[in-house]
């Protein structure tokens, strides 16, 4: 089976991404979900509809702006506070790292393979972090849009392999 490939323009630089191997995502949603889990578990505490809000408007990558900056910290401070808490320098670059393995960004005609390094990370993004956080966001989606459907498969979804 072929792994899944999307391309992108995001604030003027071409994207191209593809999904990471299912035991390499695995690894990195787990590592994801050891850093955000504490961190989610001080959601209880907000208001449930600016949250549901926020995630619907994340959902548009054009819309990250100041305006949905202040919502975001809004309605998620204390899971933000713990979060960050937590996030040594470290685990944030190793994490950054393994969401964009398998991305390229094209600049000026030349393909920047993230694999190859910081260097090419640097080079493609500069001094812009809004667009690193918005290509951090596709490439995320990309490779965990299935996982949204593999717990259902489990709990009554899944179709036989041969008909009886």
């Amino acid at each position: 089976m072929t792994l899944r490939s999307d391309d992108r323009i995001i604030d003027g630089t071409r994207f191209i991404t593809t999904s990471l191997p299912v035991l390499d995502g695995l690894v990195l949603w787990a590592q994801l979900g050891k850093l955000a889990a504490p961190a989610l578990s001080k959601l209880r505490s907000v208001d449930a509809t600016g949250v549901a809000s926020v995630l619907a408007r994340l959902g548009k990558l054009e819309e990250l702006d100041a305006a949905l900056a202040g919502d975001i910290f809004a309605a998620f401070g204390p899971a933000l506070t713990e979060l960050f808490a937590k996030l040594e320098p470290a685990t944030m670059r190793a994490l950054a790292r393994s969401m964009l393995a398998s991305t390229t960004a094209i600049v000026d005609g030349v393909k920047l393979r993230f694999a190859d390094g910081d260097v090419a990370i640097d080079a493609a993004f500069g001094d812009r972090f809004g667009t690193f956080m918005k290509v951090l966001f596709w490439v995320g989606r990309h490779n965990f849009q299935s996982f949204s459907s593999a717990p259902h498969a489990s709990i009554g979804g899944a179709q036989p392999a041969v008909s009886r």
